[in-house]
């Protein structure tokens, strides 16, 4: 279910389907319980640790940098740390990560492995980088002693058996593939689902460039809970519907009444239409600590 280059159509449109908040409401749980304890941990910020949670909370689930891949938002997590009135007060050294930022903007591959692979590469890595690695490694497995049982918004379900009637359907996430096939299992859903593309397999964007060189361009669309889902779709020239936070099960609801029906009739309006005018007033650019 990974290959992407194996890939072979077999409905001549295609949804792309985001995982964490988008068809789960487990967005909040992984970061407030697996990503940021270990950022706590891995770091050695005890002494700041209502800040690091604060600043994470608003670079991972509040902002316009929702949904971004673990590694870019450890480093923004860290700039606007630094930059914090509350954490230089308390003398807390809030490491660089310019080593990491400099492989985030080198490498075609933003997981785990990838960085695996590319210590593996250097004589005398930098300490940061090892630090980096084993903060992902306790970032999965908090999620795996702790993310279970989370069921999928109201009217995923129906949304996925009304898709999957007329269209190929791939998951495309910045989430470990392990991971998505172990949500999507419990939850009986993989039934529905024709591809799996996780963060070994690439960005967003790259993935669904690969996917849609089996379709018409207006007849893909992307579904997700963050800005950069609509980068990805926009970066493709495809279409985007919004689960918008906090109201998820009305985006849900909308996409399975009349949405996905406007979309396969080729009505489709991306910029101008209610979901997305109400996503873009939902995430913030500045953090709320800032006006204080």
């Amino acid at each position: 279910m990974n290959k992407l280059k194996e890939f072979r159509p077999t409905k001549s449109f295609l949804v792309c389907i985001d995982s964490d908040g988008c068809v789960f409401d487990s967005m909040e749980l992984k970061h407030k319980e697996c990503f940021i304890p270990a950022t706590v941990n891995i770091w050695n910020l005890q002494g700041i640790s209502k800040y690091v949670r604060e600043t994470s909370e608003f670079v991972n689930l509040y902002s316009k940098t929702r949904g971004m891949n673990r590694f870019p938002a450890l480093v923004r997590t860290f700039k606007l740390l630094k930059k914090r009135p509350e954490v230089q007060e308390r003398h807390v050294e809030i490491p660089d990560l310019s080593v990491l930022e400099d492989w985030i903007n080198k490498t075609p591959d933003l997981s785990e492995e990838g960085l695996k692979a590319y210590i593996d590469t250097l004589s005398n890595p930098n300490p940061v980088l090892a630090q980096s690695l084993a903060w992902s490694v306790e970032v999965n497995t908090n999620i795996e002693h702790v993310v279970r049982g989370v069921v999928p918004f109201p009217y995923v379900r129906e949304s996925l058996a009304e898709i999957k009637e007329v269209a190929d359907i791939a998951i495309v996430s910045s989430t470990p593939y392990e991971a998505i096939v172990r949500e999507w299992s419990e939850q009986g859903l993989t039934t529905y689902v024709d591809i799996v593309a996780g963060q070994e397999q690439g960005t967003k964007a790259q993935c669904i460039a690969s996917l849609a060189e089996h379709y018409d361009n207006h007849k893909i669309i992307m579904i997700g809970d963050a800005q950069s889902d609509k980068k990805s779709a926009d970066d493709n020239h495809v279409n985007f519907y919004p689960i918008i936070p906090n109201n998820e099960v009305y985006s849900w609801k909308n996409l399975y009444d009349s949405a996905f029906k406007t979309f396969v009739s080729n009505a489709y309006d991306n910029e101008n239409n209610k979901y997305y005018i109400a996503f873009k007033k939902v995430l913030i650019d500045e953090p709320h600590w800032l006006s204080i």
